[in-house]
């Protein structure tokens, strides 16, 4: 009897073993391939509203209005990029894409639909979100 016990005990741990060895192996075989410092290349996970937000952040496009007074259209997102023209407050533009800077703002990509005596209709800039809406 004792050694089929023995026997009964040495097949459970095996098969046990068995076991968490496969479960490792499929586990391992899911994981990234380290990068060439020793860690994993797992891209990482940008939010929106992150003020170090660089880069552009595609939208569907939608029509706003401006709400400034005078809106400068810049050549880029920021307030370093060169100025290309002005918009006027009810002037009609539609976002086509939107990018943060690390700055304050959020900026807009946009296309001129209605100007007033700004922009003409087509022209694409960038400007201060803020002031649309």
């Amino acid at each position: 009897m004792s050694m089929r016990k023995g026997l009964r005990d040495t097949v459970a741990v095996g098969v046990a073993v068995l076991s968490l060895g496969a479960v490792g192996v499929s586990s391992a075989s899911a994981m990234p391939d380290p990068g060439p410092g020793g860690g994993y290349n797992v891209p990482s996970y940008r939010d929106p509203w992150s003020p170090d937000l660089r880069g552009p952040i595609r939208v569907t496009p939608l029509t706003k209005s401006v709400t400034a007074s005078a809106l400068r259209v810049r050549s880029g997102p920021g307030t370093d990029r060169g100025v290309r023209g002005l918009l006027f407050e009810g002037d009609r533009v539609e976002v086509l894409d939107q990018a943060r800077n690390g700055g304050p703002y959020m900026w807009s990509h946009v296309k001129v639909v209605r100007g007033s005596d700004g922009l003409s209709r087509g022209y694409v800039g960038w400007v201060a979100d803020t002031y649309l809406e």
